[in-house]
């Protein structure tokens, strides 16, 4: 069976045109039809807790890489220096601490100290103390 280059051509028209009027094939609509089947739905609150995380990520990221920039980042800093005064054994240079210094302002040079145990807590700290302040701030 031999087809003919005009058949050919017709063929290749219609089916140009069907893509350009985006008509499909019965069997093809029967497919779009039924559309996606795992829809995700999240709560209004679920989508607040999703921004509050991503914002808090990049503010923990941007204080640990720049220090604190902005108003929040000092209260979030603050909060954690208070809470890094009140424990007593993070105040003694002993080994396995990392010594650092800290150039304020106010008070100048500051020396201070952290265990490698304690430093895991403490990231986790300033992220707590980060996801609350950004929740405070996106209710108020």
């Amino acid at each position: 069976m031999q087809i003919s280059s005009y058949q050919m051509h017709n063929i290749l028209n219609d089916y140009s045109r069907r893509l350009e009027q985006n008509k499909t094939s019965p069997r093809q609509k029967s497919v779009n039809a039924k559309g996606p089947i795992d829809k995700i739905r999240i709560s209004a609150e679920g989508k607040r807790q999703a921004v509050v995380e991503k914002v808090a990520a990049s503010i923990v990221e941007r204080i640990t890489r720049f220090g604190p920039r902005d108003d929040v980042d000092h209260e979030i800093m603050d909060q954690l220096q208070g809470e890094i005064d009140d424990q007593p054994e993070l105040g003694g240079k002993t080994a396995g601490q990392f010594v650092f210094n800290v150039i304020d302002g106010e008070k100048g040079k500051t020396t201070s100290t952290l265990s490698a145990e304690n430093s895991k807590a403490l990231l986790e700290r300033l992220e707590e103390l980060t996801r609350a302040a950004v929740d405070r701030n996106m209710a108020s």
